[in-house]
């Protein structure tokens, strides 16, 4: 089915043949090197051998084919739909093997869709031309049986023929080369790496219809303007008129020239002058094309010349060299850093961390199996780690205690599941021969052992070097090539540190002390504790440094299961006689979920001989059958579960009507939860909301407490006294770094009337009274509702909101408003309440809520927002009467929301198009459109049933960064049901961009000719893989948005990261603002603690209200606009728009089988502000999509976000149109809008988030 494919993949790229690798020169007969090369087959069968007989059948082979080759290649092809890829590994074997250097390796598309056998081929073709160019002798490895006997037959296929004459030179110069195949996937190293190698190629080959394309489409644009300069000249061409026309008119696409370019006479090149066919000439040989086939390593190719397709293959082929090269290389950091703002002296958490560049360890991966469970420490088929880690620790002790009793226990590192590095070689221990031994530990009741099977191999890469670190920081690489796999040994070996320091582990990279705080204040709150702990994680940066942060995890007490269903019972206020009676299936089934999974010890077995001992069990449910439930014994007799606990254990069971807990996953055996102790260090489920507000209000400490908790909690562990880090010759300096910052100029905020006003409270604070706002939004008719029967007098709230709304100029009066007070709420009570505010034409209404009437709430937001059309604002029932109520400030910040919603826009940056750059030019003089980009994700679930995440992409529609509309889509948010690893990369980039790239052209007549993009929630690890995929999909859409001419604007890509634990501390108290001590706004940090070349720099755009602030860091991963540091000042200075007083929509629209408490992987306290797991296929029918998005949806269930207004920072979410049912007019449409809202006050000076 390949040619097929092939064919349809051609026709689009208007291509007429496949590609021809041209025949070699001259052939060789067989007999001319056959006696001097080898070709041997492994015939094993992989169906009936094991891994181990083929990797000891290839092991054997390899030895009988070449005793000692200088290098060994090896060579595997992969095919994917629309493309093929080879790769070609290859290893230096006359080193040692604890010595030998990393591989070379060889990756390159097989062309354009090609069969397995000519991507086999082409490896091996690849492996030969680079031994060709070494001087040495080579063992060749494949796993294509089919490609060796290709070379070795007398057949024409060109890609053997070429092989051919390649082992005919080679072996004219009396080199040894053997070509060995091997059994597919027999375990060989080196044939694994090549798999993998061909893999990334083949993929990266996808892509080659749109480069193939591009390529095309810029020779025909340089050969048009060519020939329109001839002819304006008076130059005559012999091309007729209609092919003229067909062939240099129109736009750019797949098809140009696809007629006129075909003709088969001879004519006058029109950018040269000579006498040639146009497509062939100008693809191939014209000189005045020269520069862009050398660009694409297609210009020294002389066999190219009469073929364009050929030579478009090879162009791709060299755009993907140096594209996969460029990938790899960011954007340098254009100067030394900023010079705007004063200088601030700064503290950073950041460690100086010492170490010995010759230190070398060795890698094993070990499997551990229960030989009677059956469970292992490794994923296979499906299943996930089994073994606990405190299980496979104790084993690994009991292994090395055993089998390996002279290596040192402070000489190896474990990871506590399948990988330990060692300071010495184990012997007996290689990559190709494995070591499998039994290890028997104690049973819990001290009454047999427990056998388990350890089997030990080295790694593929067995060796990993310290120095490997510092080549990072002293050459020219950059953070696609960070060195992870030493980075992975260091943060191994300070996990063996901090637990050597009676430090427990809960987590991949914090750990914790065990003495545990109560998260409630007093009694009947949260029954959960919180342990307080540090994070640690090498970071190489312009020196090689540790980041330690403090940390803290809620977890659950270690006291008896029941008495902690009674403390979970009693904070969420349920009365004391419901444990006098069994529990209702909805209360079960609250508990069940909260201790689901969890582990508990039981201490009422007894041995034969009547000695008690304990077990260990998992909780897997709450069962409904209670201690007082009736169970039949083996024998056919009958008793209740608190007489059988009586007669067989002597338990007197004191809470009968309290449900079992079911402590197997495949039978029904249960357990009274009474017997139970909860064992410590579990982390309950973080989608309990008051759980993450809890630990917030405990660790959210004033920014000099958390430096000293810092500094002291490490100088009291006194790393550097142990033995780990001695024996790895690591040294920690427990002195913060100190450094340098700059604070940013504020930028001055601009109110109706031409009034200005400036941040003189301070950076990021400005005094707003009595401002008009900028725009106003209008509303004829609007209601008050009283939902809170509590609440008895409301009026004070309402006189002081209309009197505020007047003075900002928003018409909420008394004369034009309906009153509406009712108790005791419900889904029709509001429902009714909405139809009749439709009748009489409401087109704003403000609801009073009990802050524990959740589901209120939710049904005036997804009513309003989705039936009806009519714009809420819901306010506490605690802000409208209480003792500080009605407070004027938080009146302000609810007129801020208020304006946005009607359509207005609270204030402007007068800065923005006065800000000049260090060359004196404006940076927004220019039109220009600022995206955003986030992905939010699912909560994990047992079984990944959910998955489905919503990427969201938003552009500013205005000079003044106010009005932004936004793109929604759905997409597949995980790999697989046995993964909880998340897709971050955005499906649909392309269409969501150029649905708003049309929209902004739409609403202002013209282009943007520069593009600034916030990308959200992207880790170093997925730059690669976001740069080639993202930044690709906004240039072909901008590409596909051009008329006539090309439109190609400047884009400035940057990643906006906030999983990080980097913390900025003032050096001097006078520094310091606000309560929390913090840096002030507009913070900003380009040195020490950043990459030493790379583009990226730390900013606190604003200034922090509670706990010790989190820089943003930003990563520049594509600059067109080629800014300075100090250009990007235009950040903090947008921020100014971003205030805290956004309002969140999305969850209110979720469907009721959604997952209504995921949140977004990058920020679990941003969990509030996320827009969870979205059903857009029940939000799409309330509205309907706009004109301009109808053709970009993405076919997995793409949403224009004209569907529905969304929320964003400072942002106006707009929506054109609305399904006839929603009998509202343009004005009122535009009313379904979020503004750039934050907190103002008549009294206080406003503060930014």
């Amino acid at each position: 089915g390949w040619r097929a494919k092939a064919g349809a993949f051609l026709a689009a790229a208007s291509l007429d043949t496949i590609s021809r690798i041209p025949d070699a020169s001259s052939r060789a007969p067989w007999s001319d090197w056959r006696a001097k090369a080898k070709i041997m087959v492994c015939e094993a069968d992989t169906r009936k051998s094991s891994d181990a007989e083929n990797l000891q059948l290839a092991g054997e082979r390899k030895s009988e084919a070449c005793q000692k080759p200088d290098v060994t290649i090896y060579s595997d092809g992969s095919v994917q739909e629309l493309g093929g890829g080879s790769g070609v590994v290859i290893w230096k074997t006359d080193e040692p093997r604890e010595q030998r250097a990393a591989p070379i390796i060889i990756k390159e598309p097989a062309g354009l869709p090609a069969s397995s056998l000519q991507a086999e081929l082409k490896a091996i073709t690849r492996g030969l031309e680079w031994l060709q160019a070494h001087d040495q002798s080579a063992l060749l490895v494949s796993d294509s049986q089919s490609g060796l006997m290709a070379i070795k037959g007398t057949g024409r296929n060109p890609l053997a023929l070429r092989a051919q004459q390649l082992l005919e030179d080679i072996c004219a110069q009396s080199r040894k080369v053997t070509l060995c195949c091997v059994p597919v996937h027999c375990g060989l190293t080196g044939n694994e790496a090549a798999d993998e190698a061909a893999g990334a190629a083949a993929a990266f080959a996808q892509e080659g219809a749109g480069v193939l394309a591009s390529v095309r489409r810029r020779l025909y644009a340089h050969a048009r303007e060519e020939e329109r300069d001839y002819y304006n000249a008076g130059g005559t061409s012999a091309r007729s008129a209609r092919a003229g026309e067909v062939a240099w008119r129109g736009t750019p696409g797949l098809n140009v020239g696809a007629e006129g370019d075909r003709e088969t006479d001879k004519d006058t090149c029109p950018a040269c002058g000579e006498e040639a066919d146009t497509v062939e000439h100008v693809i191939c040989s014209c000189p005045a094309t020269e520069r862009t086939r050398r660009q694409y390593g297609a210009s020294e190719l002389s066999w190219l010349n009469e073929d364009p397709d050929a030579a478009l293959a090879y162009m791709y082929w060299g755009w993907y060299r140096a594209s996969d090269q460029r990938r790899r290389q960011l954007p340098s950091r254009p100067d030394r850093g900023g010079t705007k703002g004063r200088k601030i002296a700064l503290y950073a958490n950041h460690f100086n961390f010492k170490f010995s560049d010759d230190l070398r360890v060795f890698m094993y991966d070990f499997e551990i199996q229960d030989c009677n469970k059956r469970t292992q420490n490794v994923r296979q088929k499906g299943k996930t780690f089994e073994l606990r880690r405190t299980e496979c620790e104790a084993v690994m002790r009991a292994f090395m205690g055993q089998f390996f009793p002279k290596i040192n226990q402070y000489r190896y590192i474990y990871d506590g599941r399948r990988v330990a590095y060692f300071l010495d070689k184990l012997p007996g221990v290689s990559s190709e021969s494995t070591f499998k031994k039994r290890v028997l530990l104690p049973k819990d009741s001290g009454e047999g052992e427990n056998e388990y099977s350890v089997l030990v191999v080295e790694s593929r890469t067995p060796t990993r070097h310290f120095g490997d670190i510092s080549t990072y920081l002293t050459t020219e690489m950059g953070t696609a090539d960070i060195p992870i796999d030493a980075i992975r040994v260091v943060d191994v070996l300070l996990k063996a540190t901090f637990i050597e320091k009676s430090m427990v582990p809960i987590g991949s990279r914090a750990l914790f002390f065990e003495r545990s705080v109560p998260l409630g204040q007093r009694e009947g709150e949260l029954p959960w504790v919180m342990h307080q702990g540090l994070f640690a994680s090498l970071r190489p940066q312009w020196s090689v440094r540790l980041n330690v942060d403090n940390t803290q995890v809620a977890c659950y007490p270690s006291k008896n299961l029941a008495d902690l269903l009674y403390e979970i019972g009693k904070s969420k206020r349920w009365r004391d006689d419901v444990w006098n009676r069994e529990l209702s299936d909805k209360d079960r089934i609250i508990l069940g979920k909260l201790v689901k999974m969890c582990r508990v010890e039981a201490s009422h077995y007894k041995t034969k001989e009547g000695r008690n001992f304990t077990r260990k069990h998992t909780i897997f449910d709450l069962k409904r059958s209670p201690a007082a439930s009736t169970i039949t014994l083996d024998d056919g007799s009958t008793l209740t579960v608190q007489q059988y606990f009586k007669k067989q254990y002597g338990r007197d069971l004191q809470y009968p009507h309290m449900p079992c807990a079911k402590v197997s996953s495949n039978r029904n055996t249960l357990l009274p939860v009474e017997l139970c102790t909860m064992m410590p260090y579990q982390k309950p489920p973080d989608k309990e909301g008051e759980i993450v507000s809890a630990i917030i209000r405990k660790a959210a400490v004033p920014a000099e407490q958390r430096k000293a908790e810092i500094e002291d909690r490490l100088k009291r562990l006194e790393l550097n006294k142990s033995r780990y880090l001695a024996e790895f010759k690591v040294n920690i300096d427990v002195r913060m770094l100190q450094l340098w910052g700059r604070v940013l100029g504020s930028p001055a905020i601009g109110y109706a009337k031409n009034q200005s006003v400036k941040l003189d409270r301070g950076p990021g604070k400005w005094d707003a009274r009595n401002a008009v706002f900028f725009e106003t939004g209008q509303v004829q008719r609007w209601a008050f509702v009283n939902l809170d029967d509590r609440v008895r007098n409301d009026m004070p709230f309402f006189n002081m909101l209309t009197q505020q709304a007047g003075q900002n100029g928003i018409p909420l009066r008394e004369d034009n408003c309906k009153y509406v007070k009712e108790g005791r709420p419900n889904h029709d009570l509001i429902d009714r309440m909405f139809r009749e505010f439709q009748k009489d034409k409401i087109e704003f209404a403000m609801f009073v809520v009990n802050a524990f009437d959740k589901e209120s709430y939710k049904t005036i937001k997804s009513l309003g927002d989705l039936k009806y059309g009519i714009i809420t604002q819901a306010v506490l029932s605690k802000n409208v009467e209480g003792p500080r109520a009605p407070s004027p400030q938080t009146v302000g910040n609810i007129l801020l929301k208020i304006n946005g919603k009607l359509g207005g826009i609270n204030w402007r940056l007068d800065q923005l198009a006065r800000d000049l750059n260090a060359e004196g030019r404006a940076i927004v003089k220019e039109p220009m459109i600022v995206f955003g980009a986030d992905v939010t994700h699912p909560a994990p679930t047992g079984d990944n049933s959910i998955r489905k995440s919503i990427a969201a992409v938003v552009a500013s529609m205005d000079v003044n960064f106010t009005r932004y509309s936004a793109e929604f889509r759905e997409q597949v948010s995980r790999k697989g049901t046995e993964t909880n690893a998340v897709k971050e990369v955005i499906d649909d980039m392309k269409g969501a961009v150029k649905a708003l790239l049309l929209k902004f052209y739409k609403r202002n007549g013209f282009k943007p000719t520069s593009i600034m993009f916030y990308r959200d929630g992207v880790s170093e690890g997925q730059f690669t893989e976001v740069l080639r995929h993202e930044v690709a999909a906004i240039q072909q859409a901008c590409t596909e948005m051009a008329t006539g001419n090309e439109y190609e604007p400047r884009i400035t890509f940057i990643i906006v990261g906030k999983r990080h634990h980097t913390r900025l501390f003032p050096a001097s108290r006078q520094d310091a603002v606000g309560k929390s001590g913090n840096c002030p706004a507009g913070t900003v940090v380009d040195t020490d603690i950043v990459h030493k070349r790379e583009f990226n720099f730390y900013l606190l755009s604003h200034e922090g209200i509670q706990g010790t602030s989190k820089p943003s860091l930003y990563h520049v991963l594509w600059d067109d606009n080629k800014w300075s540091s100090d250009d990007l000042q235009l950040s903090p200075t947008t921020c100014a728009t971003c205030t805290c007083a956004a309002p969140d929509r999305a969850r209110t629209w979720q469907g009721e089988d959604s997952s209504p408490d995921a949140s977004s992987v990058s920020s679990r306290q941003s969990a509030a502000t996320d827009p969870a797991s979205l059903r857009l296929e029940k939000i799409e029918p309330a509205y309907s999509r706009d004109d301009a998005s109808d053709d970009t949806s993405s076919s997995s269930g793409g949403s224009s976000s004209d569907s529905f207004p969304g929320r964003h920072h400072g942002c106006i979410i707009t929506a054109d149109r609305v399904e006839e049912r929603f009998r509202v007019d343009r004005r009122k449409l535009e009313s379904l809008m979020l503004t750039s809202a934050g907190p103002t006050s008549a009294q206080e000076p406003l503060k930014l988030p």
